[in-house]
């Protein structure tokens, strides 16, 4: 598997942008292995003078569960050469008699017995398996010995895109002082933290006869906001309600409305990132880059889309703030409403749903409601009263989450359309971006902000997921503190408008998820987006549409706002059931069958 490694580095797609991974082999570091596993004194002296490498440090959620750690791994490295047929033979009897042919090492047999090949490798071995071959095998002048500390995941599909990963040193890591067998953080908080986690090496050398250690120094652990039941929950519920409506993955996120802490961020799919260590081949990278459901995409922060009806939340915001409906304004939903030049504007399947006030509007998710009181109070030439209204929630800029990758994703508007694609503003347009449909593009955690923000009568807290830094003696380097951006003027009858109406769409038989939601714990509220969208299938733009859905809820005297989105996922009546699924377990404590 190894000898045909990608030697150049890989590119992780993330929202659009291009992010370089490097991709690396297990290798050897030529140091003998000791009965202790260390090397001997003599080899000390040839070498003068040996790096200790430090612990990296680890990752942690928010009550104190370890989500890395380090492992020694050893490498064996055969030189055919130096032995025998009958003695190869032999010797590939014992690593099958002691299992060192798995997966990792699953071409080892074949290399022992194919004349071409000089040098096997038996790789990923524990300390105990290499001292085995070892004992057995006293006479080392056929193999060497070698390890190597190494990262890993205990959650790698859940936080591929939240922790990230480590890779083997580049050519341009070495330029920066890093050795040839140093491991740098390449993505994500692997990569933003490098330098608080890598630690400082120590040193062994003699001075004549005698040994000198300079040990090394560990580097920070870092302790994240998020709980990591409820980060693995949604992923799995991402997962299971992806494989249902054939979804092409999707994203979550869901943050504390008291501090803005991430208590969950997570990406469907993730890669397993214990087996990047191992090396990808051509074709297993290929194979990742050509997925459907793109793992190497972050669709939580890094990938933004059509959000729909999720929008109106801004639109019911900026006609209520703007004086231009109040609680008694109504307008009849006839399923269909001319705009000129023979183009028809329609609620959703061209349902007929009747008189139509502010709440029943974003309850019963109409179209023509949010259509008719933005053209009446905004014409084609003044609708930068809207895309002001989105700007200030946040829309077409970043959140700056404290994690790298975000895309900003952007708000509609006649001078967007005029200067990135040249084309002139109709009503259509106009009421198409007032549904969260035209060039309106967002991200999970903007729309999860943009409920908050609701949640917490307008305040603003700044997103984040690092909780703290801590170094080996416990004590905090750096730490992340509550931070109100803004302030988001929003009256009371403007809240309580935007807040009923949201409630109704779990509580209200009328509601758009009613179904799924009614009956559940936590004062749900929400509102559902179906993004009309197309997909490549083959060369050929097939209709589908993007599910999206989010909200607030309670928990133990607590609360939460939520995004949810699937990607081509059916709609967003249909991610309800995902919501419904989380709600539940969580007041379950994720116990066995919850989502069932």
């Amino acid at each position: 598997m190894n000898s045909n490694l990608v030697t150049k580095k890989n590119i992780f797609l993330t929202g659009g942008a291009l992010f370089l991974f490097g991709i690396f082999s297990i290798y050897s570091l030529g140091l003998q292995l000791s009965a202790k596993n260390y090397l001997s004194k003599s080899i000390d002296l040839n070498l003068g003078e040996i790096d200790l490498q430090p612990k990296r440090g680890n990752f942690y959620d928010t009550n104190g569960i370890q989500l890395t750690g380090s492992q020694e791994v050893y490498t064996i490295k055969i030189n055919k050469v130096n032995i025998s047929s009958e003695q190869i033979a032999n010797l590939a009897i014992f690593i099958k008699d002691n299992s060192f042919d798995f997966i990792s090492n699953k071409d080892v047999l074949t290399q022992l017995s194919d004349e071409t090949v000089n040098t096997v490798s038996i790789i990923d071995l524990t300390g105990t398996q290499a001292k085995t071959f070892k004992d057995a095998y006293i006479d080392n002048s056929f193999y060497n010995v070698s390890f190597i500390t190494r990262r890993y995941y205990n959650y790698p599909f859940e936080y591929t895109h939240t922790i990230g990963y480590v890779g083997k040193a580049t050519a341009e890591d070495l330029q920066a002082g890093y050795a040839n067998n140093d491991f740098v953080g390449n993505y994500k908080m692997e990569y933003q933290y490098e330098d608080m986690l890598k630690g400082t090496k120590g040193k062994k050398y003699y001075v004549g006869d005698v040994e000198v250690q300079e040990n090394p120094e560990p580097g920070d652990d870092i302790n994240l906001t998020i709980d990591n039941s409820w980060q693995t929950l949604l992923y799995r519920l991402l997962q299971k309600n992806s494989d249902i409506n054939n979804a092409a993955g999707g994203g979550g996120v869901v943050i504390d409305n008291s501090n803005g802490e991430l208590i969950a961020l997570t990406s469907y799919p993730g890669i397993n990132t214990n087996d990047l260590l191992l090396g990808l081949t051509q074709d297993e990278y290929n194979d990742l880059l050509n997925n459907r459901n793109a793992p190497l995409t972050d669709k939580s922060i890094g990938t933004a889309d059509a959000p729909g009806s999720i929008f109106k939340i801004i639109s019911a915001y900026s006609l209520l703030e703007n004086k231009v409906v109040d609680k008694d304004s109504s307008f009849y939903s006839s399923g269909c409403m001319p705009l000129g030049g023979g183009y028809n504007f329609c609620e959703y399947g061209k349902l007929v749903y009747g008189q139509m006030n502010i709440e029943r509007a974003l309850y019963k998710s109409s179209n023509m409601f949010f259509c008719n009181y933005t053209l009446g109070e905004y014409p084609t030439d003044h609708f930068e009263n809207m895309v002001k209204t989105a700007n200030i929630f946040g829309l077409g800029n970043l959140t700056n989450i404290d994690i790298v990758g975000e895309t900003k994703g952007n708000m509609d508007s006649p001078k967007y359309r005029k200067d990135s694609l040249g084309l002139s503003w109709f009503d259509g347009d106009t009421c198409n971006a007032a549904i969260g449909q035209g060039s309106v593009l967002v991200t999970p955690i903007q729309m999860a902000v943009i409920a908050s923000i609701i949640a917490n009568n307008g305040k603003v807290y700044q997103p984040h997921v690092l909780k703290n830094v801590q170094d080996v003696y416990k004590n905090v380097v750096k730490q992340t503190d509550p931070t109100v951006v803004k302030q988001i003027p929003i009256s009371d009858e403007t809240l309580r408008l935007i807040n009923s109406g949201m409630s109704q769409v779990a509580n209200n038989p009328e509601g758009t998820v009613y179904y799924f939601l009614n009956g559940l714990p936590g004062n749900i509220r929400a509102k559902t987006g179906t993004a009309e969208a197309y997909e490549n299938v083959n060369g050929e733009q097939v209709y589908r549409t993007h599910g999206w859905i989010v909200g607030t809820f309670d928990y133990n005297s607590k609360s939460y706002s939520y995004a949810f989105h699937l990607k081509f996922g059916g709609g967003g009546f249909l991610i309800g059931n995902l919501l419904k699924e989380f709600v539940r377990c969580v007041y379950a404590n994720n116990a066995p069958g919850c989502d069932s």
